[in-house]
């Protein structure tokens, strides 16, 4: 079974539990349940430290439930470009870039909101640059590495 929004199939990985404690990942976890109130918890990761201290971008984009992913303009990527929302260090912000994949993993929290008839899909982009203390891995495609999207 393949992943819905499979990414660029590199060493980055964005998780989240389906209780507080166990993260999970990949494509047998990529649609979760969540209510309003609940507790939002992601990670982003590189398990093999091929993209740490890469820069981070995570985005959410809000879709109508059934409604289908838009056409990858981008290969890798799963989000729609027109409406994506992108987050840095918590907080919306329209030009991303501030945060850090780190080699404990960088976490996110939020409450989730009411969004009735809506799903929240999250992506995860790493942009190696030279804020790593070594070379990071160069992703396949020359210039990001992107995690499963869900």
């Amino acid at each position: 079974m393949q992943a819905r929004y499979p990414g660029t199939n590199e060493d980055l990985e964005l998780a989240s539990p389906n209780d507080p404690v166990v993260y999970t990942a990949g494509r047998l976890f990529d649609v979760k349940q969540a209510n309003p109130g609940d507790v939002l918890r992601l990670r982003v990761s590189s398990r093999n430290g091929g993209f740490d201290y890469s820069s981070l971008i995570l985005g959410l984009d809000l879709r109508v439930v059934g409604q289908p992913a838009p056409p990858l303009a981008i290969p890798g990527l799963a989000l729609d470009l027109a409406t994506l929302i992108v987050i840095e260090n918590g907080v919306v912000n329209p030009f991303g870039g501030g945060a850090l994949v780190t080699p404990e993993g960088w976490n996110w929290v939020a409450p989730v909101p009411s969004a009735s008839g809506l799903s929240l899909v999250f992506q995860a982009v790493a942009l190696p640059g030279s804020a790593a203390p070594f070379t990071p891995a160069t992703p396949a495609n020359g210039i990001f590495a992107a995690t499963d999207a869900h």
